[in-house]
């Protein structure tokens, strides 16, 4: 968080190979609202693959999606 606290943005480089688990979701989630109360922003260099999108899906973080979350997660455009 200290990263954060320092830099208005933040770059997430999530391999599609990385293990990852609920947790790793949890501490995003807070990295991102921490950032946004910062006028600062945490952003995936690329959208969720792998393990991290099978995460999102059991966890039922794609059902329902807004807007925000599907453009961070999925890197779906906005409408």
């Amino acid at each position: 968080m200290e990263h954060l606290t320092s830099h208005s943005a933040t770059i997430l480089d999530v391999d599609g190979e990385a293990q990852v688990d609920l947790s790793f979701v949890q501490l995003v989630t807070a990295a991102r609202k921490h950032a946004e109360m910062r006028a600062g922003k945490v952003v995936l260099a690329r959208p969720a693959t792998g393990d991290l999108y099978d995460v999102l899906k059991r966890g039922g973080f794609l059902d329902e999606m807004t807007p925000d979350a599907a453009h961070f997660w999925l890197h779906q455009e906005k409408n």
